[in-house]
């Protein structure tokens, strides 16, 4: 679902009132909310209201869901490097994914 084209999310645009596809929901989700698109049916400028989640947290969450694997993985259950990153990897994608899932379920845009 997260790479997939022409799939429409939940999300209306402000003017036509159609759903937004996945796609330009990912490029806030990379970008931030400073950024305008056109809606790919009506051709108006859209952006967010604002930050769903604003970078220094959501940069929080992903640096320490992926320190604190990987220490706790070290100190309580095995010392191996190797097995602590992928177990870290694999946090910090779970994080991600999540929080994509957050800003899918919360995003709002508005007309420019």
């Amino acid at each position: 679902m997260l790479f997939c084209r022409n799939k429409v999310s939940k999300t209306p645009c402000p003017h036509c009132h159609k759903n937004l596809p996945y796609e330009s929901i990912m490029y806030y989700f990379w970008n931030g909310a400073v950024n305008e698109i056109n809606c790919p049916h009506c051709d108006s400028r859209i952006k967010p209201e604002k930050d769903v989640v604003p970078f220094w947290p959501a940069f929080g969450i992903g640096f320490f869901s992926v320190v604190l694997t990987g220490k706790l993985y070290i100190r309580f259950i095995d010392d191996n490097y190797v097995m602590s990153l992928i177990a870290s990897a694999f946090i910090g994608i779970l994080a991600m994914i999540i929080e994509f899932f957050y800003v899918i379920k919360k995003i709002k845009f508005i007309e420019v």
